[in-house]
């Protein structure tokens, strides 16, 4: 069957649900002359699975009446909805309603009570420290700033010592040489 004849070098056709079609096309030039076909190629437009197509037409209609049946008899019973609405209820009912005052001050509470493990003040919603332990802090950073000047003094003299020794050492090593190719 023609689908379609005209100028153009596409062409859409609307084919019903459910359908294999086969498809060859051909060209005409504008004297008429028409030249060979295609190849045949063919498609299937969209299927729409229903009721009817997975279970027959017999099953489906009585799946459709025992769908109906089904809510009538769940007309007066209790559904995931309602279920739903009633815990809902209840938490609304037993939750306690906080004012942003209660809060803050739970907040306050919690924040000094880590200042206090911290061994920080809380003052004006803010962390620090107490000054009179950075001052403690500081002069024990002065004497351990002392104390490794005083180790680098000592490591100074030592390998000055070390030195000294070494020279000794070469010095008698030298002396020993000697007396040894003398005795020879």
């Amino acid at each position: 069957n023609l689908v379609f004849r005209g100028k153009t070098s596409i062409c859409s056709y609307n084919a019903d649900v459910n359908q294999q079609w086969y498809f060859r096309v051909r060209a005409v030039n504008t004297h008429g002359k028409e030249g060979p076909f295609s190849s045949e190629e063919s498609d299937t437009t969209a299927r729409i699975i229903s009721d009817d197509i997975l279970f027959g037409e017999e099953i489906a209609e009585e799946l459709r009446e025992l769908s109906k049946e089904a809510d009538i008899l769940a007309g007066d019973t209790i559904g995931i909805d309602k279920m739903k609405e009633e815990a809902l209820e209840a938490i609304q009912e037993t939750a306690e309603k906080y004012t942003d005052e209660e809060i803050r001050e739970t907040e306050e509470e919690i924040q000094e009570e880590l200042a206090k493990k911290a061994g920080l003040n809380f003052v004006d919603g803010e962390f620090t420290m107490v000054k009179s332990d950075l001052a403690d802090m500081l002069d024990e950073m002065e004497d351990l700033e002392e104390y490794a000047s005083s180790i680098d003094q000592k490591a100074d003299s030592i390998s000055l010592d070390v030195s000294a020794i070494e020279k000794t050492v070469d010095d008698n090593t030298e002396s020993i040489l000697i007396v040894g190719s003398s005795i020879t």
